[in-house]
């Protein structure tokens, strides 16, 4: 059976930045690397003045939902949903 896994957990991001876009290419989390596939969702929330990306992204069978804290640049595996 799938489920989502909650994570919470700050992680390292290798991004590019893009016409005024930051792009996630790779992750690292427990020791291992994930290259990211595909993008397939992008959305911002604000929380008082601080601005939040959620990017929900694949990186083959595998899913993942990070946050990009753009007040702190620290980046977050929320969540992960193994295929």
């Amino acid at each position: 059976m799938n489920t989502i896994e909650k994570i919470n957990e700050q992680i390292e991001v290798l991004v590019a930045y893009t016409k005024k876009k930051v792009v996630p290419l790779a992750f690292s989390w427990k020791n291992k690397k994930y290259s990211v596939k595909n993008i397939n969702f992008v959305h911002a929330k604000y929380e008082g003045r601080n601005k939040f990306y959620f990017f929900s992204i694949s990186t083959g069978a595998d899913y993942f939902k990070l946050i990009f804290n753009t007040d702190k640049n620290e980046w977050f595996l929320n969540e992960a949903f193994y295929g």
